[in-house]
């Protein structure tokens, strides 16, 4: 059985510092993979007041999941990147493609998101 961590999407904030040390924990505690979600934009909640809870909102730092994952692969060693999700209707196919692809050379290999 293989166990991950999810990144904490918005709740870890502009800190780079921060993401970088959550990766590199993950990875040192031995888990196989973080899990990366996608949101491309937030909902304003003063629009959808018939939302009881939002998690993430327009005011969120939520950033894009294939420049996170590059981040990620530069400063750990083993460990796999995942998506959990991506919004793919809100994005053109040949880029996600083509940083999907640059992800993977940049990990080497090591696994693909």
């Amino acid at each position: 059985m293989e166990i991950g961590a999810s990144f904490p999407t918005t709740s870890i904030g502009h800190d780079s510092g921060a993401v970088r040390e959550f990766a590199q924990a993950v990875e040192d505690l031995g888990y196989s993979h973080i899990r990366i979600l996608d949101h491309v934009v937030g909902a304003d909640p003063q629009k959808h007041p018939e939302v009881p809870e939002f998690y993430y909102t327009h005011e969120s730092v939520i950033r894009e999941p294939f420049t996170l994952m590059a981040y990620k692969a530069g400063i750990t060693e083993r460990i796999e990147l995942v998506t959990g999700i991506i919004i793919l209707p809100k994005r053109r196919k040949v880029l996600v493609d083509k940083q999907a692809a640059a992800v993977d050379v940049i990990r080497g290999g090591r696994d693909t998101p």
